[in-house]
């Protein structure tokens, strides 16, 4: 052990590793300060994207555990007073230990002691401060104005040092795990999620979102609370983005487009294809690849659509312009469904299935399908375009269309991968075959999708193809 190396050369310049290794390895086996998903240090504000942080604690770390931790101290009290030129680290190791052993007092004692002899070492006082954080968080036994104020104060200094490491956000992330307790144990929800985000609990409801969204906008918010709102994972614009995407799935375009208009920040996720294509067979990649003449967001993508929708429903103007404004309308709605090439459309900062399920406040009844899944209302718009047209090769594209939904209908609610069955030839097929095998473009859909194929060519292997 460490009294053994110490008799033999009580400075060797060997010996800090090994009491830096001796700590960190009580700390992993005492203290949790693992990172989640939603974590701080995880997230980049500017680019939203997770970074990867995994504690390594090597196997060789089982052999301090914190039964063991008073053995060590032992040791390190008979050390530290002979150190010539860093007692102060050495006073700091002894202090965090007895933290361990939730030891406040002498804690307290010997990180004062640690600081004396620190000879202003930069990481000894930033310990020293981590260790007030410690105590003062400890001794918090309720969380009101005063103790928050006393908590920023601690974590203000920890926070703000020039020499940031690792431990200061090991520290604080361990003190804000606990307040995220205490929070819940009092009812304040709210504020346990900004402590330590957990959004897939917090998120349950759409009144949820607005509390969160009124106390980001509230200005007369302590300093405390301001301060775990400037480290919150997500913005007020993330929140109205989810507010809006939970309307769109709910096809309540004109209230999410409001939205948008008032907070034009949260709109401008742009689209990789354009939403008012569409394809004999599904390509995303083909789509995306395509030159954008125009580049839609999901605001300008919903201004387009409310556009399409007030013209197809227009009885002033000509039937084949409704029929086609239907038409693109279907398009738009199929393309933001996970068939479609604009997917993106529900992208927010949550999942999005957890966010519909919880926040669409406009949803009157369970539906059978998954709306991000779902293409009936798609079908029912190639259907009115179909109606309204009287060009034979309209109407098929518009039938084709509709058969595409309903095969993405039937792969929801039926498609069994152990079936082997790969289609089933609904409606859709029988009346192109039955009314419009005489156009072009039916012969276009034969050449192009090996499950039509198959149905006019049955067993015919030349129609195994690429889908």
């Amino acid at each position: 052990g460490f009294h053994v190396i110490a008799q033999i050369h009580v400075n060797s310049i060997l010996l800090p590793w090994r009491l830096v290794r001796a700590v960190q390895i009580a700390e992993f086996n005492t203290a949790n300060t693992s990172v989640d998903e939603y974590s701080y240090e995880m997230l980049n504000p500017e680019n939203r994207q997770f970074e990867t942080f995994t504690p390594d604690p090597l196997y060789s770390w089982n052999s301090i555990f914190k039964e063991q931790i008073g053995e060590l101290i032992s040791e390190l009290l008979l050390i530290a007073p002979k150190r010539q030129t860093d007692k102060g680290i050495w006073y700091m190791g002894i202090s965090y230990l007895y933290w361990l052993q939730k030891d406040t007092e002498n804690c307290r004692k010997h990180s004062e002691i640690a600081a004396r002899e620190a000879q202003e070492n930069s990481y000894v006082l930033l310990q020293h401060g981590i260790n007030k954080l410690l105590i003062g968080y400890g001794e918090t036994s309720v969380l009101n104005e005063k103790t928050e104020n006393d908590l920023h104060g601690l974590f203000a200094q920890v926070n703000s040092n020039q020499n940031n490491t690792e431990a200061n956000g090991n520290a604080m992330r361990f003190v804000l795990r606990g307040l995220r307790e205490m929070y819940l144990k009092s009812g304040d929800e709210l504020m346990a999620e900004l402590a330590e985000p957990h959004p897939e609990i917090y998120y349950t409801n759409e009144a949820k979102i607005q509390d969160m969204i009124d106390f980001m906008n509230d200005s007369k918010i302590s300093p405390f609370r301001r301060f775990l709102l400037s480290r919150y994972c997500f913005s007020v614009d993330d929140l109205y983005d989810v507010q809006a995407t939970s309307k769109i799935y709910s096809y309540n375009f004109e209230s999410a487009l409001a939205i948008y208009e008032a907070h034009p920040n949260a709109g401008r996720v742009e689209l990789a294809g354009n939403p008012f294509n569409f394809r004999k067979v599904d390509c995303h990649d083909c789509d995306h690849a395509m030159p954008q003449k125009v580049v839609y967001t999901k605001k300008s993508f919903l201004e387009k659509m409310i556009e399409l929708k007030s013209k197809a429903e227009n009885a002033s103007l000509e039937a084949e312009e409704r029929a086609n404004n239907y038409f693109l309308f279907a398009n738009g709605l199929y393309n933001m469904t996970y068939y479609g090439n604009a997917r993106i459309v529900s992208s927010t900062v949550l999942d999005f299935e957890v966010m519909y399920e919880n926040y669409n406040a406009d949803k009157t009844q369970e539906q059978e399908i998954f709306p991000y899944h779902d293409c009936q209302l798609s079908e029912i718009n190639y259907l009115k375009a179909a109606a309204l047209s009287s060009k034979r090769e309209f109407q098929a594209r518009c039938f084709w269309m509709a058969a595409k939904c309903e095969h993405n209908v039937w792969l929801e609610k039926e498609y069994d991968e152990e079936s082997g069955v790969d289609f089933i030839a609904g409606k859709y097929y029988h009346l192109l075959r039955d009314k419009y095998s005489n156009t072009k473009y039916y012969n276009e859909i034969i050449d192009e999708c090996g499950y039509f194929c198959q149905y006019n060519n049955p067993g015919e292997l030349s129609c195994i193809r690429n889908q």
